[in-house]
Protein backbone atom coordinates (compact mmCIF):
# COMPACT_ATOMS: atom_id res chain seq x y z
CA UNK A 1 0.00 0.00 0.00
CA UNK A 2 1.14 3.56 -0.75
CA UNK A 3 0.24 6.57 1.38
CA UNK A 4 0.61 9.96 -0.25
CA UNK A 5 -0.12 13.33 1.32
CA UNK A 6 0.72 16.99 1.03
CA UNK A 7 2.25 18.17 4.29
CA UNK A 8 1.08 21.42 5.82
CA UNK A 9 3.90 21.37 8.37
CA UNK A 10 7.25 19.63 8.68
CA UNK A 11 10.47 20.05 10.56
CA UNK A 12 13.26 18.86 12.80
CA UNK A 13 13.36 18.79 16.58
CA UNK A 14 16.67 18.17 18.29
CA UNK A 15 17.43 17.62 21.96
CA UNK A 16 20.71 16.56 23.61
CA UNK A 17 19.64 12.89 23.55
CA UNK A 18 17.60 12.54 20.34
CA UNK A 19 16.65 14.01 16.98
CA UNK A 20 13.22 13.80 15.34
CA UNK A 21 12.21 14.65 11.76
CA UNK A 22 8.60 14.57 10.67
CA UNK A 23 5.68 16.01 8.77
CA UNK A 24 1.89 16.07 8.88
CA UNK A 25 -1.12 17.47 7.09
CA UNK A 26 -3.16 18.30 10.18
CA UNK A 27 -3.94 21.75 8.79
CA UNK A 28 -5.62 20.12 5.77
CA UNK A 29 -9.23 19.05 5.32
CA UNK A 30 -8.07 15.83 3.58
CA UNK A 31 -7.41 12.45 5.25
CA UNK A 32 -5.08 13.14 8.16
CA UNK A 33 -1.55 11.70 8.07
CA UNK A 34 1.69 12.18 9.92
CA UNK A 35 5.05 10.49 10.10
CA UNK A 36 8.16 10.90 12.14
CA UNK A 37 11.62 9.40 12.28
CA UNK A 38 13.63 9.41 15.49
CA UNK A 39 17.11 8.44 16.58
CA UNK A 40 18.61 8.61 20.07
CA UNK A 41 22.10 9.46 21.26
CA UNK A 42 23.96 8.47 24.37
CA UNK A 43 26.77 10.28 26.19
CA UNK A 44 29.29 8.96 23.63
CA UNK A 45 27.33 10.05 20.57
CA UNK A 46 24.91 7.94 18.54
CA UNK A 47 23.19 4.95 20.01
CA UNK A 48 23.24 1.61 18.24
CA UNK A 49 21.99 3.32 15.07
CA UNK A 50 18.42 2.08 15.25
CA UNK A 51 15.94 4.48 13.72
CA UNK A 52 12.33 4.55 14.87
CA UNK A 53 9.62 5.29 12.30
CA UNK A 54 5.92 5.92 12.87
CA UNK A 55 3.11 6.64 10.40
CA UNK A 56 -0.41 7.69 11.44
CA UNK A 57 -0.71 5.56 14.60
CA UNK A 58 1.65 4.31 17.28
CA UNK A 59 0.67 0.78 16.24
CA UNK A 60 2.35 1.52 12.88
CA UNK A 61 5.67 2.38 14.54
CA UNK A 62 8.76 0.28 14.92
CA UNK A 63 12.55 0.25 14.71
CA UNK A 64 14.59 -0.62 11.62
CA UNK A 65 11.70 -0.72 9.15
CA UNK A 66 12.85 2.11 6.88
CA UNK A 67 14.83 0.73 3.94
CA UNK A 68 15.25 3.86 1.82
CA UNK A 69 14.49 7.59 1.91
CA UNK A 70 14.87 10.01 -0.97
CA UNK A 71 14.48 13.76 -0.60
CA UNK A 72 14.20 15.27 -4.08
CA UNK A 73 13.34 18.95 -3.88
CA UNK A 74 10.09 19.09 -1.94
CA UNK A 75 9.19 15.39 -2.47
CA UNK A 76 10.11 12.98 0.32
CA UNK A 77 9.87 9.29 -0.58
CA UNK A 78 10.04 6.76 2.27
CA UNK A 79 10.25 3.00 1.65
CA UNK A 80 9.46 0.47 4.35
CA UNK A 81 10.36 -3.16 4.76
CA UNK A 82 7.75 -5.45 3.28
CA UNK A 83 5.43 -7.26 5.63
CA UNK A 84 5.23 -4.64 8.33
CA UNK A 85 3.07 -1.64 9.21
CA UNK A 86 -0.33 -2.81 8.02
CA UNK A 87 0.94 -3.42 4.50
CA UNK A 88 2.30 0.11 4.05
CA UNK A 89 5.39 -0.09 1.85
CA UNK A 90 5.77 3.44 0.51
CA UNK A 91 4.99 6.95 1.75
CA UNK A 92 5.17 9.95 -0.57
CA UNK A 93 5.10 13.31 1.16
CA UNK A 94 4.91 16.57 -0.74
CA UNK A 95 6.51 19.19 1.49
CA UNK A 96 5.56 22.87 1.35
CA UNK A 97 7.91 24.51 -1.14
CA UNK A 98 9.86 26.57 1.39
CA UNK A 99 13.52 26.18 0.44
CA UNK A 100 15.11 27.28 3.74
CA UNK A 101 12.93 24.88 5.72
CA UNK A 102 13.59 22.07 3.24
CA UNK A 103 17.33 22.70 3.62
CA UNK A 104 16.99 22.49 7.42
CA UNK A 105 14.89 19.32 7.03
CA UNK A 106 17.56 17.78 4.76
CA UNK A 107 20.29 18.62 7.29
CA UNK A 108 18.23 17.06 10.07
CA UNK A 109 17.68 13.91 8.01
CA UNK A 110 21.41 13.69 7.26
CA UNK A 111 22.15 13.85 10.97
CA UNK A 112 19.43 11.33 11.81
CA UNK A 113 20.65 8.88 9.14
CA UNK A 114 24.35 9.44 9.92
CA UNK A 115 26.39 6.31 9.23
CA UNK A 116 23.46 4.57 7.48
CA UNK A 117 23.06 4.01 3.75
CA UNK A 118 19.34 4.74 3.77
CA UNK A 119 19.08 8.44 2.87
CA UNK A 120 19.64 10.03 -0.51
CA UNK A 121 19.24 13.79 -0.98
CA UNK A 122 18.99 14.98 -4.58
Amino acid sequence: MIIEFEATEFGVHEEPDYITCGASNTESDKDQHYFFLQRSFDENGWDDGKIYFEIDYKENGNYEIVTKCILNGNLFDIRLRKGCNAGIEKILVILPNRSDEIKDFANGLKKLFYNNNILRVI
